[in-house]
């Protein structure tokens, strides 16, 4: 642990239940970053405003130095964030920061982080590392074309069997708005589908998302769902951590309830 940080910081940073939110790395934007500390020290029960400073110094802890930005960074950011949040000067010059209340800290769903199966979570993280092993191959070897969807689906299926018991490939999910669709697999291990995308110019994929959980929702032997988005060329690097936030959670409707968890990678 960073030797630099005040004892106040290391406090507040042990008020976090880090099993459920999110590690400042990651989240991209240093905004996002500092006001998911904040919302998370309210639905801790913390009601303090707190400085940049210390919010840089709650980053560092858990995340490292590269992750926090300055103090002044912090401030300036949190100064024309848009989300929750509460403002107030210290000795008339200094900002303080606090998310708006408990009720509106928007807590991530803890169910999650208990049903998301940590291999399954892990190659999402880890796709992009393997991809880039395979792009180029030795003794001029015909390299895998990984802007294919159907390649990408190939491979990470192959690795899902290699850890997985039974894993069952092109499921048909029953009609919905006049329609069916495949998962593309299903993990019969941990009652889990996950659905590939590769993401694409002008790409509505959270649009797509909503539809695919509504679907799956209906799938009595699904109890969650990882949606994978790879997004080698970052065209929703500027979105990603806020479709991810928006869309995983547990989504109910009339009596069924789908545990969902989307991984965009990579941001």
């Amino acid at each position: 642990m960073n030797k630099r940080v005040s004892p106040e910081a290391r406090e507040y940073h042990n008020k976090i239940d880090w099993n459920v939110w999110r590690r400042p790395r990651e989240i991209e934007r240093v905004d996002d970053r500092a006001f998911e500390v904040l919302q998370a020290l309210r639905a801790a029960g913390v009601d303090d405003y707190l400085s940049g400073k210390i919010i840089s110094e709650i980053i560092t802890i858990e995340s490292g130095r590269r992750f926090a930005s300055n103090a002044t960074g912090i401030v300036k950011t949190l100064q024309a964030y848009q989300g929750p949040i509460e403002k107030k000067s210290k000795d008339g010059r200094s900002l303080l920061f606090r998310a708006m209340s408990t009720e509106t800290a928007i807590k991530p769903d803890s169910k999650i982080k208990e049903d998301m199966d940590s291999k399954l979570t892990a190659i999402c993280d880890r796709v992009h590392r393997a991809v880039s092993h395979v792009a180029k191959r030795r003794k001029g070897k015909q390299p895998i074309d990984f802007s294919d969807e159907y390649d990408l689906q190939d491979v990470f299926g192959v690795v899902l069997k290699c850890l997985y018991t039974s894993v069952k490939d092109e499921e048909w999910t029953p009609s919905y708005g006049g329609s069916s669709s495949r998962i593309d697999f299903v993990i019969e291990d941990c009652e889990t589908a996950a659905e590939l995308k590769l993401a694409r110019a002008n790409h509505k994929v959270a649009d797509e998302l909503i539809v695919d959980i509504a679907r799956y929702r209906s799938r009595a032997d699904i109890r969650t769902l990882v949606c994978f988005i790879y997004d080698p060329d970052g065209h929703l690097r500027r979105d990603a951590a806020e479709i991810e936030k928006t869309l995983s959670g547990t989504h109910a409707q009339d009596d069924k309830s789908i545990a969902v968890r989307v991984v965009i990678r990579p941001h």
